[in-house]
C-alpha cells in the first residue's frame, strides 16, 4: 500500500506540499467520523469536532484507517488498473500511464489557517457524550506513549509539552444537576474526575470567587494542554519515515462547462435514469496552484478530514445533490461584516471577546464596497459625541463610548505605533429650546441627569452670561452638557479601529455583497419559517467576479444602504418582513470663516430651528448645516452639494441666533449620508427574527459615530456570548419592528 497526502493551497482548502501527486490513486483519505457515507460507500468522514480535534485525533483516525483497510482488502483486487482520469465529451484519454498509490490524504501542509496549530491545545475527559469520553482516554493514552507510536529512529525524542492541570468546569445552580449527571458518566467509563463543593473549591483554588458556584468538576489524570505544532509535526514525520508522500492541491473543479472538469465524477455519471440511490466517487480532481492544472485522480476510498471545509467539500461540482442529504453541518468560523466605523467596531470586538485562547481561530472579514471612504457617512459627518438624548439607550452608548475615546490607547494601541490622537474637542453640546418645546427639553435633561450624565439648564439670562455673542431672542431654556461632549476627528478613529482590528487578524476586502445563498435554497415546499445564510456573494469591482464566502454569521453594518441589503438577490421575500427601515438619506455640511465669531468658547450649538454649527479648528472657521423637512429631502443618488441650500434656508437662521454671523466667508461644503431609520430615527441592534445567523447594527440615523464603539461591543457580545452584557439593548432589538411600536428619539440633529 502507497498512502499519500494531499495538501491544500492557500487559497480554499488550506495545506501546502512538497511534491507532485500520482495521478492514480486506489484509496483516498480527505483531511466525514469514521463511517462510510450512508450513499456513498466509499466515502469516509474525519472531520473536525467542535474544537476536540487536537485530543480525539489518534484514536478517530484509526478507527476510520480499520474500515478503510477492510474495504482496500475487499476492492483492491477488482479494481483493476485501467480507470483514467476525467475526460471531455470528444477528446480521448490522456495516453500517459498513470502513476500508482493506495491511499491519498487530503489535509495538512500550509498551516497558518489551520484549526489544529491554532487552538489552545487542551485534552480532556469531561464529556457529556460516551464515544467523547472513551476518544479522550485512547488519545491521553496515545499521548502519554508518544514516542512509542510517533517516534523516528536517530531522530530527537517528541515532547508535547504536556501540562497536566486538569480541566475545572465550574456550574450554576440551574446546571448543578446535569454536571452530577456527567461526572458519573464520566466515571463509569474510566476518567478520573472528582466533585468540589464551592467551599472544596475555595479551599483548592483560593484565588477564586465562588459567588454562583453551586459545584465543580475537575480532571485528576489526564487532562491538561500540550503543544499542538508539535503533535501535528511528529504525525507528519513519523508518516513521512513511513512513505508517505505530501503535495500542494485542493480538490475542486473550475466552472462548469463541457470542456472543464467537476471536482468528482461518480459512478452515477455513468448510470441512466432513474437516480441511483447510491454511488461510488470514482475520480477527484485537483487543482494544483503552482501549476494551474487540474489533475485527475482515480481512487477506490475518500476520507473526507477538511476540518472548517468538509461541508463545503460536499457540495463541490460532480457529487449528485439528491445523494449528498443530510448536508454535512460543518462550515469555517467565519464572521462576514460589512461597513465603516460600526463595521470595524464589530469586527474588532468579536477578536476582543473571543478571547486569547482562541485569538486567531475565529476569522472576521470585512466587505467594504467604498475602501476609500469617499462616500462614507464616518469621514463625512461632523464628529460630534454627547449625551444629550431622548432614550435611555443613546445616553448609555455615549457615556460608553466617551469613556472608549478617553482611553482610546487602551483599547486601540498597536505596539510600536504612535499614539493615538483623535484631537477631541471638549466644548459640549447646547440645545435651546423655545418655550413650545421647554418642558419637554426639562424632561429630558432630568433623564439625562438620572443616566449619570452631567447636563445643567441655563435661563435666558444665564445664557447670555455665559455665551455673550448669542442673540437668546425666542429661547426659553437651554441645555449645555459639562462633561464628555464636544467633537472629534472621524477619519482618525476609523483607522484607529482598522488598524487594531487588522493587527488582531481581522481581514477585508474591496467588494460588495449583492447576493445571498440561504438554507432555503436547499429546502422544498412548504415555505421554511426561518432559514440561514450559508454564503454571501461579493462582487470584487478590480476582477469583475463574483466570490463566494462561506460563513458562519452576517453582521448587516450596511449603514445607508443596510436596508438595501436585505433586498439582494437570494434572501426569501417572505423571511425578509418586516423590512429594514433604513434609507440613505443627504445631508448637506457648509464651511464658513468669521474671525469676529464667537470664538475658542463656542459650543456644539443646535438652535430652535434646527439649525447646528461648531468651531472648526481655530483662526475662526465654523462648520454646519441643518436637516431638511421631510418633504424636502434631497435626492440622494449622488452627493452633490445645493449651495442655495445654506443661502436660502442656514445662513439666515445662523445670523439670527449669531449676529456676527451676518458677515461670514463660505469655505467650502459636502454632502454625506445619513443611514436614517424612518420607523423611530434609532439605530436596529441584534439577530434578525427569520435569518437565524443574520445580525444588525445600523440606521442609527445620525449618531453612529459616536455610538460605534457601544454598538460594536454589544454586537459582538451576541455574537460570542449570546447575550448582552456591558448594556441592555435588546429595546433597540428587531422586536419593536415587528410589533410595530416604535422608541422615538427626539434628539435627532
Amino acid at each position: 500500500m502507497t498512502p499519500h497526502t494531499l495538501g491544500r493551497a492557500p487559497t480554499h482548502l488550506p495545506l501546502g506540499g512538497l511534491i507532485p501527486f500520482p495521478r492514480d490513486a486506489r484509496a483516498r483519505v480527505f483531511p466525514q467520523a469514521g463511517d462510510a457515507s450512508p450513499r456513498s460507500p466509499n466515502s469516509y468522514v474525519c472531520s473536525q469536532a467542535h474544537g476536540s480535534a487536537a485530543p480525539i485525533a489518534p484514536a478517530e483516525l484509526g478507527q476510520t484507517l480499520e474500515r478503510m483497510a477492510q474495504t482496500l482488502r475487499d476492492q483492491l483486487p477488482a479494481s483493476g488498473r485501467g480507470e483514467r482520469g476525467w475526460v471531455p465529451p470528444g477528446t480521448h484519454p490522456d495516453p500517459r500511464p498513470p502513476e500508482e498509490a493506495d491511499v491519498v490524504v487530503v489535509g495538512g501542509g500550509v498551516y497558518s489557517r489551520a484549526s489544529t496549530v491554532l487552538s489552545a491545545g487542551g485534552i480532556r475527559q469531561q464529556f457529556s457524550l460516551p464515544e467523547n469520553i472513551q476518544m479522550s482516554r485512547f488519545s491521553a493514552r496515545f499521548l502519554r506513549d508518544i514516542n512509542e507510536y510517533l517516534g523516528v529512529p536517530n531522530e530527537p525524542p517528541i515532547d508535547i509539552q504536556f501540562q497536566p492541570s486538569g480541566y475545572l468546569f465550574l456550574a450554576s445552580p440551574q446546571n448543578a444537576a446535569a454536571l452530577e449527571a456527567t461526572v458519573q458518566l464520566q466515571r463509569d467509563e474510566g476518567a478520573q474526575v472528582t466533585l468540589l463543593s464551592p467551599t472544596q473549591l475555595k479551599e483548592k483554588f483560593p484565588w477564586i470567587n465562588t459567588e454562583g458556584v453551586a459545584v465543580a468538576s475537575y480532571g485528576l489524570e489526564d487532562e491538561g494542554w500540550f503543544d499542538p505544532w508539535t503533535l501535528l509535526n511528529a504525525f507528519r514525520r513519523k508518516a513521512t519515515s513511513l512513505g508517505v508522500q505530501s503535495c500542494s492541491g485542493e480538490v475542486r473543479g473550475p466552472p462548469t462547462s463541457p470542456q472543464n472538469p467537476p471536482a468528482f465524477v461518480t459512478s452515477a455519471n455513468y448510470m441512466t435514469p432513474p437516480a441511483p440511490s447510491s454511488a461510488r466517487i470514482k475520480y477527484v480532481h485537483v487543482y494544483m496552484p503552482d501549476s494551474l492544472e487540474y489533475q485527475p485522480v482515480a481512487c477506490a476510498i475518500v476520507v473526507n478530514a477538511a476540518g472548517a471545509w468538509a461541508g463545503k467539500l460536499l457540495e463541490a461540482e460532480g457529487l449528485p445533490r439528491a445523494l449528498c442529504r443530510p448536508p454535512l453541518p460543518i462550515q469555517p468560523r467565519k464572521r462576514v461584516v460589512g461597513g465603516g466605523v460600526v463595521g470595524w467596531s464589530v469586527a474588532y470586538w468579536l477578536k476582543m471577546l473571543e478571547g486569547r485562547r482562541r485569538r486567531h481561530g475565529m476569522r472576521v472579514l470585512v466587505v467594504e464596497r467604498d475602501p476609500m471612504y469617499s462616500r462614507a457617512s464616518t469621514v463625512l459627518s461632523a464628529g460630534g459625541i454627547r449625551q444629550q438624548f431622548s432614550l435611555p439607550e443613546n445616553i448609555q452608548m455615549s457615556r460608553f463610548s466617551a469613556r472608549f475615546l478617553r482611553d482610546i490607547n487602551e483599547y486601540l494601541g498597536v505596539p510600536n505605533e504612535p499614539p493615538i490622537d483623535i484631537q477631541f474637542q471638549p466644548s459640549g453640546y447646547l440645545f435651546l429650546a423655545s418655550p413650545q418645546n421647554a418642558a419637554a427639553l426639562e424632561a429630558t435633561v432630568q433623564l439625562q441627569r438620572d443616566e449619570g450624565a452631567q447636563v445643567t439648564l441655563l435661563s435666558p439670562t444665564q445664557l447670555k452670561e455665559k455665551f455673550p455673542w448669542i442673540n437668546t431672542e425666542g429661547v426659553a431654556v437651554a441645555s449645555y452638557g459639562l462633561e464628555d461632549e464636544g467633537w472629534f476627528d472621524p477619519w482618525t478613529l476609523l483607522n484607529a479601529f482598522r488598524r487594531k482590528a487588522t493587527s488582531l487578524g481581522v481581514q477585508s476586502c474591496s467588494g460588495e455583497v449583492r447576493a445571498f445563498v440561504t438554507s432555503a435554497n436547499y429546502m422544498t415546499p412548504p415555505a421554511p419559517s426561518s432559514a440561514r445564510i450559508k454564503y454571501v456573494h461579493v462582487y470584487m469591482p478590480d476582477s469583475l467576479e463574483y466570490q463566494p464566502v462561506a460563513c458562519a454569521i452576517v453582521v448587516n453594518a450596511a449603514g445607508a444602504w443596510a436596508g438595501k441589503l436585505l433586498e439582494a438577490e437570494g434572501l426569501p421575500r417572505a423571511l425578509c418582513r418586516p423590512p429594514l427601515p433604513i434609507q440613505p438619506r443627504k445631508r448637506y455640511v457648509f464651511t464658513w470663516h468669521c474671525p469676529n465669531g464667537p470664538g475658542l468658547s463656542c459650543p456644539f450649538l443646535v438652535d430652535t430651528s434646527g439649525a447646528y454649527f461648531r468651531r472648526d479648528g481655530f483662526g475662526g472657521n465654523y462648520l454646519g448645516g441643518m436637516s431638511p423637512p421631510e418633504e424636502e429631502e434631497p435626492d440622494p443618488s449622488d452627493l452633490s452639494v445645493d449651495h442655495d441650500y445654506f443661502q436660502e434656508q442656514v445662513w439666515p437662521r445662523l445670523a439670527r441666533r449669531v449676529p456676527a454671523f451676518e458677515s461670514l466667508r463660505v469655505r467650502g461644503s459636502w454632502a454625506g449620508y445619513y443611514d436614517y431609520n424612518t420607523f423611530d430615527q434609532n439605530g436596529v441592534l441584534g439577530p434578525h427574527p427569520r435569518l437565524e445567523n443574520l445580525f444588525s447594527a445600523a440606521g442609527f440615523s445620525g449618531h453612529g459615530l459616536q455610538h460605534a464603539p457601544a454598538a460594536g461591543r454589544a454586537v459582538a457580545e451576541l455574537v460570542v456570548k449570546g447575550r448582552y452584557e456591558t448594556l441592555d439593548l435588546r429595546r433597540l432589538g428587531w422586536d419593536r419592528l415587528v410589533d410595530g411600536e416604535p422608541l422615538q428619539e427626539h434628539g435627532v440633529v
